[in-house]
């Protein structure tokens, strides 16, 4: 239960950073070797990092050690692979990350959080091709069309790319989809 509602409250960013991070604790606390909550942990606590709400010295240390062991407890975790190649974008090792993105979507090919959030990183922000990170987009919004995560992750590839009008599309489909949602509403 612990997992379930952290892992949730991560997916919806803002102030639901914090609580999933708690809510992760404590399953950890409970289940030290649960590699895919050590691994969500690790994506909140980078995540929180991004977004200002800690700052990475803080943070990206224990970031680090949770994505690493999630790692070596189950190397073919997509989510575990992802957590480590969001955090070293975030620490600014564009190469480990790349290989972390590419490992992550081989283990995850129909994880659409994984296929969208790859699409908007690691395609988009690190290696700067818009175009195809928007064709990456839609391919997660394919898999998934109410997943209103993806279409958030689409529209801000729409707008990278110059074609605001499209991602303003993504966007408010996104808010219809999940009215109450941080991410939707920052997208837009």
């Amino acid at each position: 239960h612990l997992f379930l509602k952290g892992r949730a409250l991560v997916s919806q960013r803002g102030p639901s950073l914090p609580l999933g991070v708690a809510s992760l604790d404590a399953a950890i606390a409970l289940a030290p070797d649960y590699a895919a909550a050590l691994a969500v942990l690790a994506n909140g606590l980078t995540l929180m990092c991004i977004f200002g709400a800690l700052r990475p010295e803080a943070a990206l240390p224990r970031a680090r050690g949770l994505a690493a062991r999630a790692v070596a407890l189950d190397p073919a975790l997509a989510d575990a692979r992802m957590a480590s190649a969001l955090l070293a974008a975030a620490e600014g090792d564009r190469a480990m990350s790349e290989r972390e993105w590419e490992r992550a979507a081989a283990l995850g090919p129909a994880n659409v959080d994984l296929q969208s959030a790859r699409a908007l990183w690691d395609i988009g922000y690190l290696r700067g091709e818009f175009d195809s990170a928007v064709d990456a987009g839609l391919r997660a919004v394919g898999m998934d069309p109410l997943s209103a995560y993806a279409r958030s992750n689409l529209a801000l590839l729409y707008a990278h790319a110059g074609r605001a009008a499209e991602g303003v599309v993504q966007a408010r489909r996104a808010v219809e989809l999940d009215p109450k949602g941080f991410y939707s509403h920052l997208t837009l």
